[in-house]
């Protein structure tokens, strides 16, 4: 499965896609056991809104349910 880590305020970030689907974010070393450097075009979307949330632009991800 492609996977992306991704340098966040809170430590590394590892998203994992398949079949064109986010299944997991995790860190890097406590969930995440490996990183990768896997540039798909849903990984790169991730990396996106994940950069803008934590710049305070985005409230949630795109798609996102309100909780």
């Amino acid at each position: 499965m492609p996977t992306l880590t991704i340098a966040s305020p809170l430590g590394d970030l590892v998203v994992t896609e398949e079949d064109g689907a986010i299944v997991s974010l995790g860190w890097l070393g406590e969930e995440a056991t490996e990183g990768g450097s896997d540039e798909t075009p849903v990984l790169i979307e991730a990396r996106r809104q994940l950069g803008e949330y934590f710049v305070s632009i985005r409230r949630r991800p795109q798609g996102a349910a309100a909780v």
